[in-house]
């Protein structure tokens, strides 16, 4: 990748039917998978209760383990598909709170349930819906495009703000300096 041009987000939905093989309703696989999303494979940090981020919904609250898992039961049981997102960002360090912006401006759905990772290399956040029919193409790459452009966005105003940020302890500086009488270099 040419040095001038950035990394982008990446994002991916995986639908999974809530049916067993006989047609039953089944709440089986969302439920491992938002167990996997709070404990990864670490079985005693789920005994322990030691999740890998804590739970948020669209309203922006966060949600204990308990509530999520009770969610999940519910939703997967009353909806024939359970979608798992996936929302990664290559540079930055968003909060779990900054993806729940990006999933609302994605509008796919109302009501979803995020945790958010630093345990990899990349920041990342991972994202449980429901719904009853399946996303189709032109659906995804619609969400897809608006939830990686507001990613992008989230980065770019937290890079001017470190730059705002480091320009102003510069300055600091250079008052500090000038106050006791020294004199400020520019490096040349």
């Amino acid at each position: 990748m040419p040095p001038s041009q950035k990394p982008i987000p990446f994002i991916n939905v995986r639908t999974q039917e809530n049916r067993t093989p006989t047609g039953r309703r089944t709440s089986t696989p969302a439920r491992r998978a938002a167990l996997y999303y709070a404990y990864g494979r670490d079985k005693e940090a789920q005994l322990e209760g030691r999740q890998r981020g804590e739970w948020l919904g669209p309203d922006g609250r966060v949600h204990t383990p308990e509530e999520v898992m009770e969610w999940v039961k519910a939703n997967a049981l009353a909806h024939r598909y359970t979608f798992q997102g996936i929302l990664s960002i290559p540079e930055r360090e968003l909060s779990a709170a900054e993806f729940g912006q990006a999933m609302q401006k994605g509008g796919q759905t109302e009501d979803w349930r995020l945790i958010s990772h630093e345990d990899t290399r990349h920041r990342h956040a991972h994202v449980l819906w429901f719904g009853d029919k399946r996303m189709g193409k032109k659906a995804f790459l619609s969400w897809q495009t608006e939830v990686r452009a507001e990613l992008v966005r989230l980065e770019q105003q937290q890079t001017n703000d470190r730059a705002a940020q480091q320009e102003m302890e510069l300055d600091t500086g250079q008052e500090r300096a000038r106050a006791k009488g020294q004199e400020v270099g520019l490096g040349w």
